[in-house]
């Protein structure tokens, strides 16, 4: 089966369709038009946008400036149940990440297709825009098909469609779930085999301000020239939220063929000066018995990050990373500036 790749020409005219969406944006605006769908016009889409540029120093003298992402996105909702959401990622090699179209069918349940995010690991849902640190933890770049998964990385998306709702209390959300049947194959392809993986994650909030999850994924896949090869992905997760402070706790574990893979995370946010400046710590543990890599490696991060406004910050981070063939400790400062629309 063939590769069906978003090339350019296609982000460029994503961004065209959405450049005349805005001239008809302004029409309707002008013409009194709110923004909610009505009869057979849909609502008017509602455009965002972030980017990430910024710095880093290594341990050894090396660095340099970075473009971390640069993304658009709109939503919009027509009249009665239907909504979508589509989002470019500009920065590198241009492509699409998100493009959703959902229905509710009751308060409680919504079906999703296109491609989104796999319903694996908290981190991996968190916005890129949302994240404490710069970096997500090693562990997930590895197995939620990002950076460091078999798969490559696929900006921890797939395509498929996905079951999901929530139940709620009176004051909070009680329980909110994922079910989801994705290719497996990345993003902005075909399926490459005749295989499909499966996804489910439910999160639970017993009391306030503190919520469990659990998560897993299973599949086959083609590695080394071999077909159904498993995979899987299971993890658990906890968050504690108290007033201006945060604390999680994740462990995910996976299995691709032969190669186990397993790690976990501790990260706690906490206030500094006022509602603008706040510290970060993490140390992130990250274990394989992958031959082309380390067995076991320890990250600690510890940083700063300071909102200039609800669309602007600046984070530093400096991460240590253990050390080299010379004893010497490894690491890197990074800075990055974020703001949005």
């Amino acid at each position: 089966m063939h590769h069906m790749p978003i090339h350019r020409h296609a982000v460029r005219a994503l961004i065209l369709a959405c450049a005349a969406s805005a001239v008809h944006t302004a029409a309707i605006a002008q013409s009194g038009t709110g923004t909610q769908g009505t009869g057979s016009h849909p609502a008017v889409p509602v455009y965002s946008g972030y980017f990430q540029p910024g710095f880093t120093l290594d341990s050894d003298g090396s660095g340099g400036f970075f473009l971390k992402r640069a993304r658009f996105s709109a939503t919009a909702a027509f009249s009665g149940p239907v909504s979508w959401k589509v989002q470019a990622e500009l920065a590198g090699q241009p492509k699409l990440l998100d493009a959703i179209l959902r229905v509710r069918f009751l308060p409680g349940l919504t079906l999703s297709a296109g491609q989104f995010k796999i319903p694996v690991s908290r981190e991996n849902l968190l916005s890129s825009g949302k994240l404490i640190t710069i970096s997500r933890s090693r562990i997930v770049e590895a197995l939620t098909a990002r950076s460091g998964d078999p798969l490559g990385n696929q900006n921890g998306r797939d395509i498929g469609i996905a079951f999901e709702g929530a139940i709620t209390g009176r004051q909070r959300t009680l329980i909110e779930y994922t079910l989801a049947v994705i290719n497996g194959s990345g993003i902005n392809r075909t399926d490459v085999d005749r295989w499909k993986d499966v996804a489910a994650r439910i999160a639970v909030t017993p009391w306030r301000n503190v919520t469990l999850a659990v998560s897993a994924l299973c599949g086959r896949h083609r590695y080394s020239g071999i077909d159904g090869t498993g995979r899987s992905r299971t993890g658990a997760d906890i968050a504690w939220t108290p007033g201006p402070f945060l604390f999680i706790a994740e462990y995910l574990q996976g299995l691709d063929g032969r190669v186990e893979t397993s790690g976990w995370y501790l990260l706690a946010r906490f206030p500094l000066s006022g509602d603008r400046l706040d510290g970060v710590c993490t140390y992130d543990r990250f274990t394989t018995n992958d031959p082309l890599q380390d067995k076991t490696s320890d990250t600690v991060t510890i940083g700063l990050d300071y909102r200039v406004n609800p669309h602007t910050c600046v984070m530093v981070n400096h991460t240590l990373t253990g050390r080299d063939v010379h004893k010497r400790i490894c690491g890197a400062t990074l800075v990055m500036l974020q703001t949005g629309f």
